[in-house]
Formats: structure tokens, C-alpha cells, sequence
């Protein structure tokens, strides 16, 4: 199988625990997941349940794609849907020191508060993991989403965590709205798809 072939399974046919598995490897070395967990044992252990916090509506809500193989992932809001900020907040707050908490919290807060009031579709994660990065993957997985928004004819908004990110969902369309910056938290680009 090529990779601008790449088979998507939509969810209800993805393993909840295989995204979230696919996602943790792929943000390892993500500065911002890094950010709340800084050492190996903190994000083995705690950055799943922050996906799950985080992302949990695209499970609720059938908005999950991912390659057949397991080798990426992406977590989807449907307009109108929003993170659960009490389970997010709840999650930190059991799983990070105090010391750390306060910055991730304004962060967290800026983010929430930077999301558009339009309605529009919100890529929450979308990650490859990094053994098949630079494949087409990624950008399968994408276009899967923007043609399901595209159909809708929604605008897509998300928050890219390196200008990397950045540049790659520029390739897709995507320009910058704003970049967060903030004491003790990592940059944050926000980015904007049109409606097609």
C-alpha cells in the first residue's frame, strides 16, 4: 500500500486504546506534551489520560481516523463540540505539581479562549507515530477530515505545537490566526482552513 493510498478507518471501527497508544508515541518528543509531562515516567503514565480528557468527545462522538496499521491517528470535534475543561482541568491537577500547574492552566486558558466562535470543524490531535513520519501518512489522514468538514462546507481549525506542524498544515490550506505565547508554557500556533 502506498502512503497516498493509506486506508482510514473512521470510528466506531478504531480501538480507543490503539489511538490513544499511536498518539502517545507520536507526541513523545512534542514540546507541549512535554511541557505537562517533562520526564519518561510521568508520560507514560499521565499523557493518556490527558488525550483522553482532552479528546474524549471524538470518541463519544464517532470523529476518530486512523491508518489501518496503527499508524497515525487523528481525534475530531464536530462544530459546536468543546473539550471537557472540568475533566482536563481535573486530569492536571491529579497529575501535575502544583509547581507546574499554574503556567499550564493560563495556557490551557488562552488556548480555550482563542478557539473561534464560528462554527467550524477542530482538529484536537493528529499524530503519526515517528517511524512513519515523512511517509504521506499524515497528510492521508488529513484529508480525510478536511473532505468530511468540505463536505459540510465548515471552515477547520487547529492548534499546531511546532512550527513544523505549522508548515505542514500550511501545505494543507491552513494559515495562522495567532501564536500563543506565554511564560513556562510551549509556543502555540493557531491555525484556520477556510470552508472549501
Amino acid at each position: 500500500m502506498t502512503a497516498s493510498l493509506a486506508e482510514v478507518r473512521a470510528a466506531p471501527k478504531v480501538d480507543r486504546y490503539e489511538v490513544v497508544a499511536t498518539l502517545v508515541a507520536a507526541f513523545r518528543d512534542d514540546r507541549a506534551a512535554r511541557a505537562l509531562y517533562p520526564t519518561d515516567l510521568e508520560y507514560v503514565r499521565f499523557f493518556p489520560g490527558f488525550l483522553m480528557a482532552f479528546g474524549g468527545p471524538a470518541f463519544a462522538n464517532g470523529t476518530v481516523d486512523q491508518d489501518a496499521e496503527g499508524r497515525a491517528a487523528a481525534l475530531w470535534f464536530s462544530p459546536g463540540v468543546r473539550p471537557d475543561g472540568e475533566a482536563v482541568m481535573n486530569h492536571l491537577e491529579v497529575s501535575v505539581p502544583a509547581s507546574r500547574l499554574a503556567p499550564l492552566a493560563r495556557g490551557y486558558e488562552s488556548r480555550a479562549n482563542a478557539r473561534p466562535e464560528e462554527p467550524h470543524w477542530y482538529l484536537t490531535w493528529m499524530g503519526v507515530v515517528p517511524e512513519a513520519q515523512g511517509m504521506g501518512i499524515g497528510g492521508a489522514l488529513l484529508r480525510e477530515g478536511l473532505a468530511r468538514a468540505a463536505a459540510e462546507g465548515m471552515p477547520v481549525y487547529l492548534e499546531a505545537t511546532t512550527r513544523r506542524a505549522a508548515a505542514f498544515y500550511a501545505r494543507h490550506g491552513f494559515a495562522t490566526r495567532a501564536t500563543i505565547c506565554l511564560p513556562r508554557y510551549p509556543e502555540i500556533i493557531t491555525m484556520w482552513r477556510p470552508a472549501h
